[in-house]
């Protein structure tokens, strides 16, 4: 006969183990071998935390917010990130995209459409090249946050760029109250998004350029003239001058040499004369057949009736300082066509 009290030793005994062994479902980190080890996040999802953070406010920063057309291109970028998941997209897996190295390009020789290449920060540029890791598993160098910033910074020197060349740095209607027209309308988040995805992000700026052909014809004019600003500009022409077909005068050189300069009169001098040479065509003091023509052409350019006769007005337009018709270019193109860069 088994006594009571040997009775309850033996449960307890039975009771104990089972009380002390606790499942893991039960609470508590699992401590067996299968548990999986706990990974901070990747510093590519920890920038875009920061960029979901810095998109969240309405209007752009206050850095941002003095250059003008601010509002539409930070909307840009917001809807730009949104599509992307709030992640990078000028690295890809830690790498700077080559892309960058591009857009540095592509800045430098906006000078050829108007542009000055000092109004598109390119700072960023060198904070995401130096981001390079030599680590495939670390991702970048930068912090999150300043990842983050210089990424954001770089999307919208791209998106403000693609907006000047494509509708211009000034909206037509303050450069001519009178202007209107039908402007064309290009989504900047889908071209950005397809030139990073192809690698073709030159490609993209260029075809928004105006394809008209008087905008050609306009840059073609802005490089001659800043051709004959190295080289000193060009001469001024005495008032009173009074010039026939077939007379010989001196001052018939400097307005040879002026249209040969502005491209209305062809010159048989080299491409590229030392910055103190002036053309050989520009020698003769005669002011023959050749150089009215060219005159006429001067005047239907510059919108006066072409008859090749220097008077009091003629004159004063052709003594105009070359630094100023470079000025002048820009509010020019941005009457002559409705997509316009400058």
């Amino acid at each position: 006969m088994i006594r009571p009290s040997f009775r309850l030793l033996l449960a307890a005994a039975v009771v104990f183990p089972v009380a002390c062994t606790r499942s893991p479902r039960q609470g508590g980190p699992e401590k067996g071998p299968d548990a999986q080890p706990q990974t901070a996040p990747a510093p590519a999802d920890r920038a875009a935390q920061v960029l979901r953070a810095r998109l969240a406010a309405p209007q752009p920063p206050a850095a941002m917010a003095k250059e003008a057309g601010s509002a539409e291109v930070w909307t840009d970028l917001r809807r730009l990130y949104e599509s992307n998941a709030y992640r990078p997209v000028w690295t890809k897996d830690g790498e700077p995209r080559k892309d960058i190295a591009t857009l540095r390009t592509a800045v430098a020789q906006v000078e050829a459409d108007g542009l000055n290449p000092a109004d598109y920060d390119l700072s960023a540029a060198a904070a995401l090249e130096s981001a390079r890791s030599h680590n495939p598993f670390k991702g970048s160098s930068l912090a999150p946050d300043v990842l983050a910033d210089a990424d954001l910074r770089l999307s919208y020197t791209y998106l403000k760029l693609a907006r000047h060349l494509e509708r211009g740095r000034v909206p037509p209607g303050k450069v001519d109250e009178h202007w209107f027209g039908q402007q064309r309308r290009d989504d900047f988040v889908k071209v950005l998004k397809a030139a990073l995805d192809s690698g073709h992000l030159a490609e993209s700026l260029i075809a928004l350029e105006p394809q008209q052909p008087q905008y050609a014809a306009l840059k073609q004019v802005l490089a001659r003239y800043r051709e004959a600003a190295a080289r000193g500009g060009w001469g001024t022409l005495p008032a009173g001058l009074n010039l026939r077909p077939g007379r010989s005068d001196p001052e018939v050189a400097v307005l040879r040499a002026h249209l040969i300069a502005s491209g209305d009169l062809a010159s048989s001098a080299p491409t590229a004369p030392a910055p103190s040479a002036a053309p050989a065509a520009a020698a003769s003091p005669v002011f023959d057949k050749e150089t009215q023509d060219a005159l006429k052409r001067f005047e239907r350019r510059h919108g006066r009736v072409a008859d090749g006769r220097l008077d009091r007005e003629l004159l004063a337009a052709l003594n105009v300082p070359v630094e100023a018709r470079i000025r002048q270019i820009p509010s020019t193109t941005a009457r002559s066509s409705c997509r316009c860069a400058w």
